[in-house]
């Protein structure tokens, strides 16, 4: 009786770590799933692996120091080749200033140099802000944009926005002397805000 008692007891205790060992690996699993979801725009193939094997708070502190973070080259190539987004924003906005003037003649020729002008920027933004929420390691960066833009209700379709909704997908981060401090996060200037004209 002695010896089955043991034996059961052995039993349960090779089964109750087992289930701790799947717990554990599970709840790993289901806390970077977690992070991805919350301080991304989700994981990609192979996130969920690379964030449970370097840990959550790891991942956390790399995203909250996106300067640290290269652009992956195929997608640093991606956006360099689009035209609109590695332009100034002075000369984008006084093309579409133009084309809007030109416009105003109500010829057919002028409105569709100015919808070629205005689809041109738009399609040039949209193709870059994808590429950037689906591609770049700096998904916090990313999600803070997106919430920032939506905060502002800025919206491509409403005048001027068009020409200067393109600063933002141009940038890359800006610049800063290191990390953020991590108590009270500090205004960063983009690169283009000294550019825009009065």
């Amino acid at each position: 009786m002695k010896l089955f008692s043991a034996l059961a007891l052995s039993c349960a205790a090779l089964l109750h770590t087992a289930t701790a060992s799947a717990v554990t690996s599970a709840s790993t699993a289901q806390q970077a799933v977690h992070v991805l979801n919350r301080l991304g725009f989700g994981p990609r193939p192979g996130d969920i692996d690379r964030v449970a094997g370097m840990g959550v708070r790891a991942y956390i502190d790399q995203q909250l120091d996106p300067a640290a973070l290269p652009l992956p080259a195929p997608l640093q190539a991606r956006l360099d080749a689009i035209p609109t987004v590695n332009r100034p924003a002075g000369p984008v906005l006084a093309e579409y200033v133009a084309a809007n003037k030109q416009a105003r003649d109500e010829t057919e020729a002028s409105k569709a140099a100015r919808r070629a002008v205005t689809e041109g920027i738009t399609r040039d933004t949209l193709d870059a802000r994808v590429l950037r929420a689906i591609g770049s390691p700096r998904q916090l960066e990313e999600v803070m944009v997106d919430f920032w833009f939506n905060h502002f209700n800025v919206f491509i379709g409403k005048g001027d926005d068009r020409a200067l909704i393109q600063l933002r997908a141009r940038c890359d981060p800006p610049p800063c002397d290191g990390p953020l401090p991590r108590p009270a996060r500090r205004h960063r200037q983009t690169p283009g805000d000294a550019v825009l004209p009065r």
